[in-house]
């Protein structure tokens, strides 16, 4: 618990302004609710944490605590998907570690593929839009270098429900959903 202390102290102003969509509050669609409060505000210890905060030297945890939690989103969310094919573009050991462990028999792949079902994106090059396949998910880490590419996936069509994390932004293809667009304040 001490860990959200950090991160609400080290900038203030992002969670104030974002007070009022924390935990799900205002969010009426019974999957994204879900995801918030199942997902991206568990709890719960899942059992490669320990495994994987070898992961992190204590450098990383002093100067750079966020990561460690986009790490574990990484990891909730590949387990929450349990993906067969996992598109990674960018990131490091870490990422690749994490989204690994989420689900077992993920095949991870450097490369975009048509029609994946779990995207992590965090640098991008290319002039497409990614495209995954009904129930998709595509990760954009570092939203602010990524802003671009997050504003085209919004405005798109493809993905029906978006939410922005801050530093991470998650679009979900759900074809016959409604299209909506949420602030998280995580």
């Amino acid at each position: 618990m001490c860990y959200d202390m950090i991160i609400d102290v080290r900038n203030p102003l992002v969670w104030l302004r974002r007070f009022r969509h924390r935990r799900g509050y205002g969010v009426h669609s019974p999957f994204a609710f879900g995801l918030i409060t199942e997902v991206v505000y568990s709890p719960g210890r899942f059992y490669a944490y320990d495994r994987l905060n070898a992961l992190h030297t204590l450098g990383d945890r002093l100067l750079r605590p966020r990561r460690r939690a986009v790490c574990r989103l990484l990891f909730r969310l590949s387990n929450f998907r349990q993906p067969r094919c996992v598109c990674v573009l960018g990131g490091g050991e870490k990422e690749h570690a994490y989204l690994q462990a989420g689900c077992r028999q993920a095949v991870l792949v450097n490369r975009l593929l048509p029609h994946s079902h779990l995207i992590y994106i965090k640098e991008w090059k290319e002039e497409e839009l990614p495209v995954t396949e009904d129930g998709g998910l595509v990760i954009v880490d570092e939203l602010k270098r990524n802003r671009v590419l997050w504003n085209r996936l919004k405005r798109s069509g493809i993905y029906q429900v978006t939410m922005d994390l801050h530093d991470v932004g998650l679009a979900f293809r759900r074809e016959g959903m409604q299209t909506d667009d949420y602030v998280v304040n995580w």
